[in-house]
């Protein structure tokens, strides 16, 4: 469990200069509801050879796990540049009542980075325009990427996906992609559902239903599933798209295997 503290604590200093877990919270991650779940969550926690599989540790201590190990393996490859260390910085400072919504921002430009795409964030560029999330590259494909976090949420339905779309279809215009001086490919929107308790979304099935989607070529649905075998638990990224791109578009998926068990691992599937 020691390395599982670390890896959090870790993520937090690099992105907010921050110690966790170490005395009280510190005034610049102390209002950000999340992370002081999380804190209180493994201050009470008894932390012995097995972890605790409980709600509260699921829904508040592992969001912040997902992205910190990714963001981890990266470091150590040495794929995280001091610029795009500091775009991160800058979109998780300004992130605000929006912790979630950015934490998926950069759950998805990890996992692009792991899938050997190139990642900028356009916003950093561009002042006063509201444009699309991310920009990923990988040869002469080039992805407008916007990411929206559903997560948690009690209910999720196609109607709910349909509007968000239509909310967001703007971003897409070719007058406003214009503004980023980039020849894009494809126009995508990736919706995190990962369910509280992380089962299966239901709506996963019912993405045929969406169609005719204007300025965009495509959605993708992601979520983290709790896969149990003889193994354990493994907490796992799935993928449903719809539209001109195929289901293993980012190929590269990650597991947290038997980390509520004997021991903490974050494994690369094929």
């Amino acid at each position: 469990m020691r390395r599982t503290l670390e890896v959090i604590g870790e993520f937090i200093r690099d992105i907010y200069g921050s110690t966790f877990l170490r005395g009280k919270l510190d005034d610049k991650i102390s209002r950000i509801e999340e992370i002081v779940r999380a804190y209180h969550v493994l201050q009470k926690g008894n932390w012995g050879k097995q972890v605790d599989l409980s709600k509260d540790f699921m829904e508040n201590v592992l969001p912040l796990l997902e992205v910190a190990l990714q963001w981890k393996h990266l470091k150590q490859s040495g794929k995280i540049s001091n610029k795009f260390m500091e775009q991160c910085r800058k979109r998780m400072r300004a992130s605000g009542s929006n912790f979630r919504g950015v934490m998926f921002e950069l759950d998805m430009a990890t996992r692009c980075l792991l899938s050997k795409w190139e990642v900028d964030f356009p916003e950093t560029r561009i002042k006063n325009v509201k444009t699309i999330d991310l920009i990923v590259k990988k040869k002469e494909e080039v992805i407008a990427l916007e990411c929206t976090s559903k997560r948690g949420t009690d209910i999720i339905d196609i109607q709910k996906i349909k509007e968000t779309i239509e909310e967001k279809k703007n971003k897409f215009n070719p007058e406003n992609l214009q503004l980023l001086k980039v020849q894009f490919t494809k126009k995508i929107i990736v919706f995190d559902i990962t369910r509280p308790d992380y089962k299966r979304p239901a709506i996963s099935g019912e993405v045929s239903e969406i169609r005719n989607m204007p300025y965009i070529d495509g959605i993708i649905l992601t979520w983290r599933e709790d896969v149990i075998d003889k193994n354990g638990h493994s907490i796992r990224i799935k993928y449903k798209c719809q539209g001109e791109i195929p289901d293993e578009y980012f190929s590269v998926t990650w597991a947290i295997d038997c980390l509520l068990y004997t021991s903490d691992a974050a494994d690369e599937l094929d």
